[in-house]
């Protein structure tokens, strides 16, 4: 790959910089959305009310699939053009996203828990071979099985680079939790940036089509410049 995890983190947090009030809102309201369902399954696990309880859990799934997608849409966005509408996130709803997004989900789901547990290996690598897989959904609205075969061919050959990238860049994500967890409001958009930044370096914006570039001839895709030049990845 022809990216280091520090460029990935760098870019990140100039972007976080350029957008941080929008993001923080967004992080702040997606943390508000994510934590209801949970803080009802729990109230009603205390009340013994296992039949509201195990409701509320579904509908947290159901809640932090949709967070994850938001998320996606705003990264790709500030990738894309250096900003972020709030009306871009309706994109979200366009074709059949959210169906494939949440049947992905579910498959993916269960086949890497059943990975873990045999030996935790076979989870990490099918984890790694279908991580571009929701971007996809979203990014080029491809069906569930399309996303998860593309992001197979995609990461063929590089789920060990990968691996220590995406660990790294979680590692700092978590970070935030060091300063009283106030931290969390900077590393963790900064860090789900970083993840966009990574996912740009396998599939780029430009072009109809998806195109691999994981031959290290190629540079890494120039997002369109819509402020400064802060956003384009480095060149090589």
């Amino acid at each position: 790959m022809n990216f280091t995890t520090g460029e990935a983190i760098k870019w990140g947090w100039n972007a976080f910089k350029e957008n941080i009030g929008m993001l923080i809102v967004v992080f702040i309201l997606t943390g508000i959305a994510t934590s209801i369902p949970s803080g009802l399954q729990a109230v009603t696990n205390e009340l013994d009310a296992t039949a509201l309880a195990i409701g509320f859990q579904f509908v947290g799934m159901f809640v932090n699939i949709f967070v994850a997608m938001i998320w996606i849409r705003v990264g790709l966005d500030i990738y894309d053009t250096g900003t972020f509408d709030f009306n871009r996130i309706f994109r979200v709803f366009e074709g059949n996203i959210i169906g494939n997004y949440l049947i992905l989900s579910i498959i993916v789901g269960i086949l890497v828990t059943l990975g873990f547990f045999l030996l935790i290996v076979p989870g990490i690598i099918l984890a790694l071979m279908w991580w571009l897989a929701p971007n996809l959904v979203v990014d080029r609205k491809l069906t569930f099985s399309e996303a998860m075969s593309e992001s197979k061919r995609l990461t063929d050959g590089h789920k060990m680079e990968l691996f220590g990238v995406l660990l790294l860049i979680a590692l700092f994500s978590v970070s935030g939790i060091l300063v009283f967890f106030v931290g969390l409001i900077i590393t963790m958009p900064v860090a789900y940036l970083a993840f966009i930044y990574v996912y740009r370096q396998f599939v780029p914006a430009q072009g109809d089509g998806l195109e691999q570039v994981m031959d290290s001839q190629l540079p890494p895709p120039q997002p369109q410049q819509k402020q400064d030049d802060q956003y384009a990845p480095p060149q090589f």
